[in-house]
């Protein structure tokens, strides 16, 4: 089964200094029947505005990503860690117990975009820890499927404390893949840029995302130079 959930339907906002979009309920935007989709929590697209920033605010047993699409983060900790996100990198927190963190466009002149999505952690209370990948220097190669993160590291991947594999793949125009699942697993699929065809039946478009579930092959052909997120779920 595939549901495709159109860009216009997440929740959408304009505070002046943050432009959000939301895939599942999250702050001030609460949908009932969109909490989340299995271990996957939140789903969120933001614009930071040049200058601004999200205050010190923490996080409690979570599998954290955040990749920049253009600009640049800046994230502090409460322990003095710091760390300078740019165009094209992601960036993996843990937040096992409890971390607070920072986050501000440092720039004066550029938007800040960018996308996170946490996972509810499998091993609660745990110790908080990073990880850093530059997707532009790690993924080479087009039309291939790239593992980011996964429970174990497995390929090199970031090793995470849930039962998620996370990918990303760049797909030129008229190139085609596929993912194999479990049955009992399921996919969250979101178009970052471009324009795909799924399981020839679906055409989406940057911002659209799709639940797959019961589905032991899912197709995906690029009618456009596309990059998408494919996360798989226990």
């Amino acid at each position: 089964m595939i549901k495709v959930i159109p860009s216009s339907e997440r929740g959408q906002f304009d505070h002046g200094w943050l432009e959000t979009r939301h895939s599942f309920s999250f702050a001030k935007y609460f949908n009932p029947a969109r909490m989340g989709f299995r271990a996957l929590r939140v789903f969120n697209e933001d614009i930071l505005k040049p200058g601004k920033g999200i205050d010190m605010h923490e996080h409690r047993n979570m599998e954290i990503f955040t990749y920049v699409l253009s600009g640049q983060l800046k994230r502090e900790d409460e322990l003095g860690n710091k760390f300078l996100l740019n165009a094209g990198e992601i960036h993996y927190l843990t937040s096992g117990g409890g971390i607070s963190h920072s986050d501000k466009n440092p720039s004066k002149k550029e938007n800040c975009h960018y996308i996170e999505f946490w996972i509810y952690s499998k091993r609660e209370n745990t110790t908080p820890r990073y990880a850093h990948i530059n997707l532009d220097r790690k993924i080479k190669r087009d039309n291939e499927s790239f593992l980011i993160a996964s429970k174990g590291g497995k390929r090199n991947s970031l090793n995470i404390r849930a039962d998620a594999k996370v990918y990303m793949c760049k797909l030129k125009e008229g190139k085609q893949i596929g993912y194999w699942m479990r049955r009992s697993w399921a996919a969250w699929l979101f178009l970052l840029e471009g324009e795909l065809d799924v399981n020839d039946y679906f055409t989406i478009n940057a911002g659209d995302s799709c639940e797959i579930t019961k589905q032991n092959r899912t197709e995906l052909v690029a009618k456009k130079d596309s990059t998408f997120l494919y996360i798989k779920l226990a």
